[in-house]
């Protein structure tokens, strides 16, 4: 009896350790990818654009065998380009165990208000869009698959003197991004021999823009340049036209999503802005086929840099593996600072401060209701 009851409980023993051992390897089965950007709200596009990207080539990973034999998963909060939210959507990301890192977010000012988070948890973050010049010292922790406002700020000022327009006013959004590329801009546009005779900022929740619009024009620019995000800049160019203002209108790369043309309307007509360059080569071309196939349209350039940015996280965990490391935040940045790889928006190579290199911007104009590229 004494013998029985022995082995029953040494049969409960190992039973026990079995399904505790199969539990763990269940929950190592799976490589977990945080990713926040607005889903919701005047910037949702962004959002939607890049999950619908990231899904394709995670998609792609798995069916292939994932990373190490692992699948990925990646886990989407929308953060509606709010900072506050964003901090809570990357906190919770850090809290979980085994998250290396996380994708985003969209805009700068949440990527800004991340970085202290991703630097002290040592998660990474690789933002698919965020552009502000001050991402450059945002910390160890933090990458981009977009060129920086410096190159955007000066490409601008130089195309507004190109274009014989001496004397300019600034109309811009009041927060990181927006102070950020209103500041370079007049720096590089008056080192070029321009003037700025204005400058206005806004608050992006706003509705109504006419008075500082029009204290804008009472300084008789020859044009306005308009830093601004999407909908809030549409909504800015509509009250323009409406107040009779005739002058040239230029804005920055928020102005090349749908809720810009919506917002603006008929309005939209004859802008012009940068935005970041859309490579169009096989590995583009082939993520684009497959978009348009999965979801009936033509990806932009914000979907191929969410494709790009799970492209770069994705070698650099390979290289982790190759190198018999554990996938942490830690290995992932090593490794990212090594990574060099073509993708859909071209060669994905950073410099130690997370900076992308060799991307650059593109002019374009909005042409009866369409966007045709300036070259």
């Amino acid at each position: 009896m004494k013998s029985t009851l022995k082995s029953l409980v040494f049969l409960t023993i190992i039973t026990a350790l079995t399904l505790a051992a199969g539990g763990c390897s269940r929950e190592t089965d799976e490589i977990k990818i945080g990713a926040t950007f607005p889903l919701t709200g005047d910037n949702a596009s962004y959002g939607v654009h890049l999950r619908n990207a990231i899904e394709i080539l995670k998609d792609k990973i798995n069916a292939s065998g994932g990373i190490g034999g692992k699948q990925i998963e990646v886990l989407y909060q929308d953060d509606a380009n709010e900072p506050k939210q964003a901090v809570s959507n990357l906190e919770r990301f850090a809290s979980m165990s085994g998250l290396p890192a996380v994708i985003g977010s969209a805009g700068s000012n949440c990527t800004l208000a991340m970085a202290p988070v991703a630097n002290r948890t040592k998660t990474v973050i690789v933002s698919p869009t965020s552009s502000a010049a001050q991402i450059s010292e945002a910390g160890p922790y933090v990458f981009r698959t977009v060129p920086s406002d410096a190159y955007q700020g000066e490409l601008i000022a130089n195309w507004i003197k190109e274009l014989g327009y001496h004397k300019v006013a600034v109309f811009y959004v009041n927060n990181s991004w927006g102070v950020g590329m209103k500041d370079r801009f007049i720096k590089e546009f008056t080192k070029a021999g321009g003037q700025v005779v204005a400058v206005e900022g806004g608050d992006e929740l706003k509705s109504d823009f006419r008075s500082e619009l029009l204290k804008l024009t009472q300084a008789h620019p020859d044009a306005l340049f308009m830093p601004t995000y999407s909908k809030q800049g549409g909504r800015a160019v509509k009250q323009a036209r409406e107040l009779g203002i005739t002058l040239p209108l230029i804005g920055a790369d928020p102005w090349d999503v749908p809720e810009f043309r919506e917002a603006a309307g008929s309005a939209a007509n004859g802008v012009m802005y940068t935005v970041f360059d859309q490579y169009k080569g096989p590995e583009y071309q082939k993520m684009a086929s497959e978009y348009k196939k999965r979801y009936g349209e033509e990806p932009d350039v914000i979907a191929a840099n969410g494709y790009d940015s799970l492209l770069v996280l994705a070698q650099a965990m390979r290289a982790a593996v190759a190198s018999h490391e554990p996938i942490t935040g830690e290995t992932v940045r090593e490794n990212l600072l090594k990574v060099d790889v073509v993708g859909a928006t071209g060669r994905n190579k950073f410099d130690a401060n997370g900076d992308v290199v060799g991307k650059t911007f593109t002019r374009k104009t909005i042409k009866d209701g369409k966007v045709v590229s300036l070259r």
